[in-house]
């Protein structure tokens, strides 16, 4: 039918290929998915979410059939058998396919009438024949995938068609089409199956029409959380939430009430206030929000155009909790899936006790002493749920301890006087009493009586440690060795019959640890040492050379220039630089900045970062290497305080110093050396305008020499700049990042701000916070790439704002105008956003090469600049 003579259409001209990614919904983001594929998370790291993307390849036509239009018969059914989903993930500055998912999918349209508007919605998407390949890199199996991305697919479904806007039929002289409810039918006419549309005819002069209001809260929440892992994935038990919603507007009025989650498609309309809320979407552990609206029945021009928001928080992990041990405290961090740092709190038991609950971000670092104990910690959610962790308080070898029972310790001789030894005082201190009694001194006999009675006590304190017969175990073994990963544990000092506390890891010095409990020993004070201490193993390179550049030096040497995250278990983040070496075909890296120098060595002294596993300052990320006269520079962007850094020198010798500081400098650096042996870089930069407005630039920074030492040895000149939208983190304290563009300050004037609101001006305005993902940010001045010319410097970068690559030049004077080299400027067909990952060459006769993607396209293209022709071609 005609139906299907569309869907050939779309196929055979690729326009069924549909892509979407994180800036379709927040939701397709690692953060949410890493719930259903946990080892997302390390294909994300450094960062704690990253954005993702999907496309569609069918690979057959899609074909529909036109149905009743029910529940049970859907009114459209769009069957795409053999449909390819491929899945990305932005990991390192770029999407990788990490899946990809095939099957017959068939998916249930639903195609509904309000007044003069039609509005597209998914139903139920069943899948058959599923498989998923291309997983190598994920550590699930792929037969546990395929339902959770059934319900991804149903949840990215519905937000893509949420997003179309509804179709408004054309309106003539006052008179309007209005649609009935039972309005658009499936007809079938011969062999040929039609949607069909009837409308009445309705003038409508201009009035004011009053538009309905809307109230809703939420009553009750159900969600089984053991149904939203991927092992125990079920989507017939997911999540509902209980709406009552009321309608105001004209006395008297009946009010119908319809409901979408996530800003997916509307639900059909309800005269039952009291809606039942379970769309797959909810399926997902994130913030949802259910938008509630009303109408008046029979009168779908009082539709309510504000709809009531509620959210509703579906997370059932709990925070990842990280804790490490200084001197006389603990610093914990912890990272949630859903909720921010700032909305977690944490507690820790020590000393028998379990503290307040603090919020995370006043309470670390939390005093503690190294007294040789145990401290326990926990994390907690807004939802209740709790990451737990443990951390052992000894620094160097802890004392002697009896506190409980436990088991023997083979090799035990000598020791502290025993039970029987106790009894004996005990019984000499009652005849001691006694005697003193007889001469009138009945206070201090009252006082050796006690004494006695300590005596006994103190025999048989801890636990029941002796029995009357004989015992192979002085302790009965009532003790708890370590066992598995576990390094605390207790023993019995045979001569006491009492516990002694152990740590293998602290019976050894720094970096080593007790080879097993069998070589555990105890003194003749029942203190514990160690007869055979082993190194512990190195700490693991994890994600070492990220962010990598490389320049070939003066003597041949090839120097590499890279970031050392570490893992998601041991974050790193250091600056690396070494040569590679052919015969082993690896890097000798040396670490420049990042590890900290007075932390604790935690595992093997000899090994990487000298055991130390604790993370220093974040530093590394966008390196650039250049070389001149057997000198390396290299610059590097400081997370932490959102610099641009260079490290100048060699191998064994180097210093740094800080180039620029804003707010946020150094993204993106590309640098080299100049003719006349200056280093000059090129970056993105941030600053702070007028009005909480934020400007983004490309700076050139040019060094005085060869030898720079600090920030004032470097010229540093904006050569573009354009406003930018706010991010979170270049605002100033007490100010928030708003979605339409500047840093604002919230303030007064306003009803209760739903979350993600900001009560701005006296207006609930939409903000960004620090769980906003992108993969990269949407300036001017990304990917800025410098060659040396014959009379000055080409330089090139990435307009993501326009979606243009752009060039400029400088003639060793002053720099000339930007000029287009390609993009959505030119408004050509086949050109689109153009610009991402840039690279630029000159070549001996003045002519630019440079090559970059165009990432509506799709493709790699090329460029040549000479003069101001300019030519460009598709490469891939």
């Amino acid at each position: 039918g005609f139906l299907d003579h569309a869907g050939y259409g779309l196929f055979d001209s690729g326009l069924a290929c549909i892509a979407a990614s994180t800036r379709l919904s927040q939701q397709l983001s690692t953060g949410l998915f890493s719930v259903l594929v946990r080892s997302l998370g390390d294909l994300a790291f450094p960062n704690s979410s990253a954005p993702m993307a999907i496309t569609l390849r069918p690979q057959v036509p899609p074909s529909f059939e036109v149905g009743a239009g029910t529940e049970n018969d859907p009114l459209l059914l769009l069957s795409l058998p053999e449909l390819a989903v491929d899945f990305y993930v932005w990991s390192n500055e770029r999407y990788i396919r990490f899946m990809t998912f095939e099957g017959d999918i068939s998916v249930a349209l639903d195609v509904m009438a309000n007044g003069s508007e039609i509005q597209l919605a998914v139903g139920e998407l069943t899948v058959a024949n599923e498989t998923v390949t291309n997983s190598e890199i994920l550590k699930e199996e792929p037969e546990k995938l395929s339902e959770a991305i059934t319900t991804i697919l149903t949840s990215f479904a519905g937000q893509l068609l949420g997003a179309l806007p509804p179709f408004t039929l054309p309106e003539f002289m006052g008179f309007k089409l209005i649609v009935p409810e039972d309005g658009i039918l499936g007809v079938e006419q011969g062999t040929d199956e039609f949607l069909a549309i009837f409308a009445d005819l309705k003038f409508t002069p201009p009035s004011v029409v009053a538009l309905a209001d809307t109230e809703a809260e939420i009553t009750r929440t159900e969600i089984d959380s053991e149904a939203l892992s991927l092992d125990g994935f079920d989507p017939s038990r997911r999540p509902v939430v209980y709406v009552a919603a009321q309608g105001l507007g004209r006395l008297g009025a009946e009010f119908e009430y319809g409901f979408r989650v996530d800003g997916g498609p509307w639900s059909r309309w309800s005269a039952n206030p009291d809606l039942v809320v379970d769309t797959p979407t909810l399926m997902l552990q994130a913030r949802h929000v259910i938008e509630v609206r009303s109408r008046i029945v029979g009168a779908p021009e009082t539709t309510d155009l504000s709809p009531a928001p509620l959210e509703v928080v579906v997370d059932a992990l709990a925070p990842r909790v990280l804790v490490d041990a200084g001197d006389d405290s603990l610093r914990i961090t912890a990272s949630d899936l859903v909720a921010v740092p700032e909305e977690l709190t944490f507690r820790v038991h020590h000393g028998g006790q379990w503290s307040d609950w603090l919020p995370l971000s006043e309470g670390a670092p939390y005093p503690l002493p190294s007294d040789g104990s145990l401290a326990k910690v926990e994390v907690r959610d807004p939802s209740g749920n709790v990451g737990r962790t443990q951390v052992a308080l000894v620094r160097g070898l802890p004392k002697g301890s009896t506190e409980g029972c436990g088991c023997a310790v083979p090799g035990t001789r000598k020791g502290a006087p025993g039970l029987a030894s106790m009894l004996v005082l005990g019984f000499l201190a009652l005849v001691f009493a006694r005697r003193r009694r007889r001469r009138g001194l009945p206070g201090r006999g009252r006082w050796a009586l006690w004494l006695g009675v300590v005596g006994l006590a103190l025999g048989a304190m801890g636990c029941s440690c002796g029995s009357d017969g004989p015992s192979p175990d002085p302790c009965d073994g009532a003790c708890e060795e370590a066992e598995g990963e576990a390094t605390q544990g207790s023993t019995c000092c045979a001569s006491t019959r009492m516990c002694v506390a152990y740590d293998l890891d602290a019976l050894c010095d720094n970096g080593f640890i007790c080879d097993g409990i069998e070589n555990v020993v105890l003194g003749d004070s029942c203190t514990p040492t160690c007869a055979s201490c082993v190194k512990k193993p190195p700490v693991a390179l994890g994600d070492t050379g990220t962010y990598m550049d490389a320049v070939s030096g003066s003597d041949g040497t090839l120097m590499v220039s890279g970031y050392s995250a570490g893992s998601a278990t041991v974050p790193l983040g250091d600056l690396v630089v070494g040569p590679y070496r052919e015969d082993s075909m690896s890097v000798d890296w040396e670490i420049l900045e990042g590890a900290p120098d007075d932390a604790p060595i935690t595992n093997d002294p000899d090994g990487w970062r000298g055991g130390v596993s604790a993370a220093g300052p974040d530093v590394g990320r966008w390196t650039s290497i250049a070389e001149a006269a057997g000198v390396y520079y290299v610059t590097y962007y400081d997370v932490d305080n959102r610099a641009l850094k260079i490290a100048i020198g060699a191998p064994g010798a180097w210093k740094i110093h800080e180039i620029d500081r804003s707010v946020d400098a150094g993204r993106y650096g590309n640098l080299l050396v100049s003719p006349s042996g200056s280093p000059t870089v090129a970056y993105l930069r941030v600053d702070r305008g007028d009005m909480g407005v934020l400007l983004s630039s490309v700076v050139v920074a040019t060094a005085s020499g060869p030898t720079p030492t600090s920030e004032a040895d470097w010229t540093k000149t904006i050569v573009a700049s354009a406003e930018a939208p706010c991010r979170a983190g270049w605002c100033a304290e007490g100010e928030t990042c708003s979605a339409k563009g500047p840093c604002v300050t919230p303030g007064g004037g306003c009803d209760k701000c739903a979350d993600g609101l900001a009560c701005v001006a006296g207006v609930c305005e939409e903000t960004i916070d620090g769980s906003y993902v992108e993969d990269m940010p949407p300036v001017l001045g990304l990917y800025p790439k410098l060659a040396a010319t014959a009379s000055g410097l080409a330089l090139v970068y990435y307009d993501r704002t326009a979606g243009n690559i752009m060039g400029v030049s400088f003639d060793g004077t002053d720099w000339a105008q930007p000029f287009l080299i390609d993009g959505y400027g030119k408004d050509d067909d086949g050109v689109g956003d153009s610009g991402a990952g840039a690279d630029l060459f000159v070549d001996g006769s003045g002519v630019w090469h440079v090559t970059y993607v165009d990432g509506t396209e799709e493709t790699l293209r090329y460029a040549t600049v000479d003069g101001m022709t300019v030519q460009t071609e598709v490469v891939d």
